[in-house]
């Protein structure tokens, strides 16, 4: 991943007062959110299914297609309108995001080839650096159907990591798998973006994996989606913060 034009600390992606609807006449999905992402931190984002998480992503994602949006939604200062590469998805589906007809090295290379412009040759090296990385060397010639869930999410972060993006988006990737495989792929993400410079925002329901990935973690309220906190988790324990979390979730649902 490219390091940040931005120095360290300054706020890369910020959301002010964003507001969404799914269409101009629905009901607000996702109401006055407002937050900043810095370079190379790391932002989970937690609350009930329906609560808006994976509709802010699609914004950041510059996903506006068939969305109302209000307030401001910028990256370096520009707003974000469109899907760009800089804004890198990785979604919870990685064998959607694969290309059955490729290899697994084939699928890793396939962005930087077709959006980037690079040859095979060039970047053939990169990816095999990358999924040595990723544990999947001897994986490079395999297929899509010929691959677990967890192979399938390593390849998919493979690619993430040679995506000269700015900031990462995270859709609950690894929310299909096995306990002890998530945990393990867990350990592995932050391992290998411990010096990234991009921002991450990673959506997901499980509360442990939202302390243990963050450095902040958001809290959203549902219908419509509100930021109810956003918890610190530098400096503290895992199980500490997600009794935080858990808290705060089930104070919402008391209320309910």
């Amino acid at each position: 991943m490219v390091p940040s034009t931005l120095d360290a600390g300054s706020p890369a992606l910020v959301l002010e007062g964003v507001s969404i609807r799914y269409g101009a006449a629905a009901p607000v999905a996702v109401e006055n959110v407002s937050f900043s992402c810095t370079r190379g931190e790391r932002l989970s984002i937690v609350g009930h299914s329906g609560c808006g998480k994976s509709t802010v992503l699609k914004a950041i994602g510059g996903f506006h297609d068939g969305l109302k949006i209000d307030g401001s939604l910028t990256l370096h200062g520009h707003p974000i309108t469109r899907p760009d590469p800089i804004r890198y998805v990785v979604w919870q589906d990685a064998e959607g995001q694969m290309l059955p007809w490729l290899t697994v090295a084939e699928n890793v290379a396939y962005p930087l080839i077709y959006i980037y412009k690079r040859t095979k040759k060039e970047v053939m090296p990169e990816v095999q650096e990358a999924l040595k990385k990723v544990k999947l060397s001897a994986f490079a010639d395999r297929y899509p159907h010929e691959l677990s869930g967890g192979q399938r999410q390593r390849v998919s972060i493979a690619r993430a990591l040679l995506m000269p993006c700015e900031v990462l988006l995270m859709d609950e990737p690894f929310s299909a798998l096995d306990a002890l495989t998530r945990s393990d792929l867990q350990d592995e993400f932050l391992d290998l973006f411990a010096q990234s410079e991009a921002c991450l925002v990673w959506i997901t329901h499980d509360l442990k994996e939202a302390a243990k990935i963050g450095h902040r973690v958001l809290v959203l309220d549902s219908h419509p989606g509100r930021v109810k906190r956003i918890v610190d988790t530098t400096s503290r324990q895992t199980h500490e913060v997600e009794k935080e979390l858990d808290a705060l979730i089930k104070e919402e649902k008391d209320h309910v």
